[in-house]
């Protein structure tokens, strides 16, 4: 980790991304959490990325800076003023993704 953890003075962390505050789907619809398609599974309860965060940063007495969405406009101004930037980024997949084939791009939702 190059002496990056634990993290050391941080006053405020900025947590970048929709996927850090996306819930689980219901039925087979694919998620973050376990897929899409016969192997997905609702979990009975997630934490989601920025719960998580959040939490810690709340005891350690962090501000976080949330721009939880695609909108990059937000997501440069909560982290101009942040001392460590958590984008959290994904995307989702199933059994018949485009239609059944290969996804066509490798990009994040």
């Amino acid at each position: 980790d190059d002496g990056v953890l634990p993290l050391m003075n941080v006053s405020r962390i900025a947590v970048l991304g929709c996927a850090a505050a996306s819930l689980p789907a219901k039925g087979h619809e694919g998620d973050y959490y376990s897929g899409g398609g016969s192997g997905h599974v609702n979990p009975s309860g997630v934490v989601t990325p920025l719960q998580g965060i959040l939490q810690y940063a709340t005891a350690a007495g962090i501000i976080v800076e949330v721009s939880a969405s695609d909108d990059l406009e937000n997501a440069t101004a909560a982290a101009k003023h942040s001392d460590l930037v958590i984008v959290v980024a994904a995307t989702t997949s199933g059994e018949a993704w485009e239609g059944g084939g290969d996804r066509s791009s490798l990009a994040l939702d």
